[in-house]
């Protein structure tokens, strides 16, 4: 009896540990979003959610692209970017009034066979699940002839972003103190300086009663020498300042990332709670 109790206690216990883990590794969900504007350039955006489900229209609106839209006609999207007809401003269909061609955003999806279909539902009434991709074209509209937005899969809208370089984040190495004794000096710099440090001796004759003495007076520099060693020094001295080191920036996710959370106490608190009905079962087993 108590080696059967203790099996199903070993076995629920497995269970509680391995499904925690399971559901920490799932990430979020998500769907593809391509946007083609008027002049073909194409924009794409992975957006996630929590949702089991969205609609087609909060999948826009949570791309983070600008919009405006009129709630009065169903949500009908107006302008997307800089492109469209900027509600409330001008009216949604701006570019369809009279007789003639119709230009505004049409709506579509990639169906299973990765072929892009126009909703006939609108954005609103439809359904997005994770793995699908919509897409939106600025273009002559009509179930016939909107054209639909360029041909991405999602696996290219959603890929894991590419590894930084090192060479793009690395620290520049720390600056060099130059010294001053170690530098040569150009020729015309030597010279000025010898003749600014050496004073030159002028001859006296020696006399009988007074000790000889020598004259201290310097040499007078050229102005070009004096300007050659002066900025000479200038220079020395500027490198030994040393260069504030350039901040690292931070790495921004280009894409949204799988959600991590803390590990939960629960588990473990389980296990207890099963080690104090294993040890009840055992004294009741005793007893018995």
């Amino acid at each position: 009896m108590l080696e059967l109790l203790s099996g199903h206690f070993l076995v629920i216990f497995l269970l509680l540990l391995v499904i925690p883990l399971s559901v920490r590794a799932q990430g979020p969900n998500r769907a593809g979003l391509v946007i083609q504007y008027g002049d073909g350039q194409i924009e794409t955006a992975c957006v996630s959610f929590e949702e089991a489900e969205i609609s087609g229209f909060e999948l826009l609106q949570r791309s983070g692209l600008p919009m405006t839209y009129d709630a009065q006609a169903g949500t009908l999207v107006c302008s997307i970017g800089n492109e469209g007809c900027f509600f409330p401003t001008d009216g949604c269909l701006c570019q369809c009034s009279g007789v003639g061609t119709c230009i505004y955003w049409s709506y579509h999806f990639l169906d299973e066979g990765r072929t892009w279909q126009y909703s006939q539902l609108g954005a609103a009434a439809t359904k997005v699940r994770p793995g699908q991709v919509n897409g939106w074209r600025w273009g002559v509209g009509g179930a016939n002839s909107a054209p639909p937005p360029g041909d991405i899969t999602f696996e290219r809208i959603c890929s894991a972003p590419a590894p930084v370089p090192a060479t793009a984040t690395a620290a520049p190495p720390p600056p060099t103190l130059a010294s001053t004794a170690t530098l040569p000096l150009p020729a015309a710099t030597q010279a000025a300086v010898l003749a600014t440090s050496s004073p030159v001796a002028a001859p006296t004759q020696p006399a009988p009663t007074k000790p000889s003495t020598l004259s201290t007076s310097p040499t007078p520099v050229s102005p070009t020498a004096s300007v050659t060693a002066t900025r000479t020094e200038m220079a020395l001295a500027m490198t030994t300042i040393p260069a504030e080191p350039t901040k690292i920036p931070d790495v921004l996710p280009t894409a949204v990332t799988a959600q991590t959370t803390s590990a939960s106490p629960t588990p473990y608190l389980i296990f207890a709670l099963m080690v104090l009905v294993l040890g009840g079962g055992v004294l009741w087993a005793r007893r018995g």
